[in-house]
């Protein structure tokens, strides 16, 4: 992560008439209660560390971010990837500037996962934000994120012939 003491052109503001989204107002409130700095000293000690050979070490506060965006929204490792990119809330919430950080590609959220796993501090990490809904009396459902997809159909004599609200021909996506 960058020090950013000027913004880029993609998060310079130009979007004057936005408003805040639910999700960026979700992330705004779990930001306010989830005491990150105690769940990193929990993840730490198996994190690994910067300056060892290969790619460089995604900030550990970004992946355990990620790691509840992945939970909390149902999703896999490639589409919570394709969340930081397409979220302009998302990359808010986890401090990135896609103008100038290299977010986690899902081979690394895939591994803080199997770390998480390894050693056993789902639970831990668990009691501590679980505390802190209680604390804050909030209740955080998990919901699912639904991606819509093309595919290849027969024609049926059911739908042969209907068309879309907008009055356009039903096509197919042919391979």
């Amino acid at each position: 992560m960058v020090d950013r003491e000027q913004p880029s052109f993609a998060s310079g503001g130009f979007d004057v008439h936005r408003k805040p989204t639910r999700r960026e107002r979700f992330f705004t409130k779990i930001d306010q209660i989830i005491p990150w700095g105690e769940l990193v000293a929990i993840v730490e000690p198996y994190y690994p560390k910067t300056g060892q050979p290969g790619r460089p070490v995604t900030p550990l506060i970004q992946m355990i971010k990620l790691y509840f965006i992945q939970i909390w929204f149902g999703l896999s490792d490639p589409q919570t990837e394709d969340m930081i990119h397409d979220s302009a809330a998302v990359e808010k919430f986890l401090g990135l500037d896609l103008s100038r950080d290299c977010p986690p590609d899902e081979a690394a959220i895939s591994q803080f996962r199997h770390l998480i796993e390894r050693h056993k501090l789902g639970p831990k990490i668990s009691q501590v934000v679980n505390a802190q809904f209680e604390k804050a009396g909030v209740r955080v459902r998990m919901g699912k994120t639904v991606e819509a997809m093309a595919i290849k159909t027969e024609p049926s004599a059911q739908n042969e012939g209907e068309k879309f609200d907008q009055g356009l021909d039903s096509t197919r996506i042919d391979n």
